[in-house]
């Protein structure tokens, strides 16, 4: 008996130990992230009286600060990811041969795409508004969307995931290009194809982006469809070294160092960073280049960066929202490039790209509409325009194009707007097909304080009211 006292004790006291370690290890460990702590609980509120939400405070800051917590939850994600082929962080996928994936794209793989069809349609609208911008400033416009590695080697996903057969939002935006104007890089398919011969992968296994293998044939890929010198890059000398620590593989291990091939290539240095290269606008100058390039991208245009840097005499490159592609007004270029990521394509219709309004009519028979929502509209000043956005009633989301009315009578003046839905401003979580956003001259107003709204539809107009700014 007084063994099995002494036992029981003595587990007991092993258990309570381990919990205490954590706790007694606060004092001594110094968080990962220290910007994004939780602030010490008070009981005095901020008006002098008692807080009501200081036991939420301070189980935040105890949370923040949990002796080996980044210890804890890589050997939980550890354990969890190798012996349970499970992830311990929601937003990592465990695949089978080491693959992981971001939990936020296995609808590119399963085909469950969350824009409509007017979404979609309207998204390849805002591509057209911008073609036609670059054409009228001698540019050629090519438009790209980088696959996610789901979409590539969707065979590493684990078995629960089942393709439902329908579109995703690429197959989608790839059949509504059949009826648009716009010359379309089909990264997705050069990628799959470029895979299926590769004796390398073409991303990596831990990260959410491509490698340098996929990053140079991309470039190759959008060489070809620009007919431009490529300078024989993709067939340069390529080397390995073990250096890259994948997106998502720090994302469920913190703290574990696990780096994977970063493949690179011997290319040619001949290009410097023009002098007034910016963090925001990239230029750079090779004098032995012919060409100049406008380009607009995401982090998956990061690394192509040199490749297209060494082909153009001139080349531009931003990769930040919106899109400034008025900058040919003061930087013209013979090629401007769109590329955006696969699970980014709503974000074509949550910004409208920077560049004046294109001036419009009003066509066909004019409905004037009652008993309707009326349309909302805001404004804000941004550089030297006059940015005005808003939306009007859900009827009419199917609409072919919105158009924007300043002014009445003999000096009105007609304006088509981007279907874009200013998420971030008007604070919504998803963009709605019932939006409008549009630059205009800073004095375009020119003290009116209404805006009239109006769509097309199947050759006709519907007025759907004036907005108050």
């Amino acid at each position: 008996m007084d063994m099995k006292r002494t036992l029981r004790i003595a587990y007991a006291a092993i258990v309570l130990g381990a919990l205490a370690v954590p706790a007694l290890t606060m004092p001594f460990q110094k968080p990962a992230d220290t910007e994004n702590l939780s602030p010490a609980p008070t009981l005095k509120a901020a008006d002098g009286g008692l807080n009501l939400c200081a036991g939420e405070a301070a189980e935040a800051y105890i949370a923040d600060r949990f002796g080996l917590h980044d210890t804890l939850r890589s050997g939980y994600g550890l354990l969890s990811a190798e012996w349970l082929k499970t992830s311990a962080e929601p937003a990592v996928i465990v695949g089978h041969s080491g693959w992981l994936y971001g939990a936020d794209t296995v609808g590119d793989a399963t085909g469950a795409g969350t824009l409509s069809a007017d979404a979609l349609r309207h998204a390849v609208h805002v591509l057209e508004l911008m073609r036609s911008y670059c054409t009228e400033h001698g540019s050629r416009m090519i438009f790209a969307c980088a696959p996610d590695k789901v979409s590539v080697y969707p065979q590493y996903l684990p078995m629960r995931y089942v393709h439902t057969g329908g579109q995703n939002n690429l197959d989608g935006l790839m059949q509504a290009f059949t009826h648009a104007n716009i010359t379309v890089c089909d990264l997705r398919k050069k990628l799959t194809d470029a895979a299926a011969e590769s004796e390398y992968p073409l991303y990596y296994l831990r990260d959410s982006h491509w490698n340098g293998d996929g990053a140079m044939t991309a470039f190759a890929a959008l060489m070809r469809s620009a007919g431009h010198n490529d300078q024989n890059l993709p067939q340069a000398h390529r080397m390995v070294s073990s250096t890259h620590s994948g997106d998502l593989w720090e994302m469920l291990m913190p703290g574990v160092s696990n780096p994977e091939e970063e493949p690179a290539f011997g290319i040619p240095n001949n290009h410097t960073e023009a002098p007034d290269s910016t963090a925001a606008l990239r230029r750079t100058v090779q004098p032995h280049a012919k060409g100049s390039l406008l380009f607009f991208g995401d982090d998956f245009a990061e690394p192509m960066i040199p490749f297209f840097a060494e082909c153009f005499g001139e080349a531009a490159f931003s990769l930040e929202m919106p899109c400034h592609i008025d900058l040919l007004e003061t930087q013209p270029a013979d090629y401007v490039f769109v590329e955006i990521a696969e699970k980014r394509i709503a974000d074509l219709l949550t910004q409208a790209p920077v560049m004046p309004a294109p001036a419009a009519e009003k066509s066909g028979v004019l409905h004037e509409l009652s008993g309707i929502a009326p349309p909302t509209a805001h404004s804000e000043t941004v550089g030297g325009y006059l940015h005005i956005y808003g939306d009007f009633d859900a009827r009419y989301s199917d609409h072919e194009a919105v158009l924007v009315t300043v002014g009445s009578g003999d000096s009105a003046r007609t304006y088509e707007a981007f279907p874009c839905c200013e998420t971030a401003l008007l604070g919504l979580d998803s963009p709605a097909s019932n939006c409008y956003s549009l630059y205009l001259p800073a004095d375009a107003l020119a003290g009116e304080s209404t805006v009239g709204i109006a769509v097309m539809r199947d050759r006709q107009t519907y007025l759907l009211g004036e907005a108050a700014l």
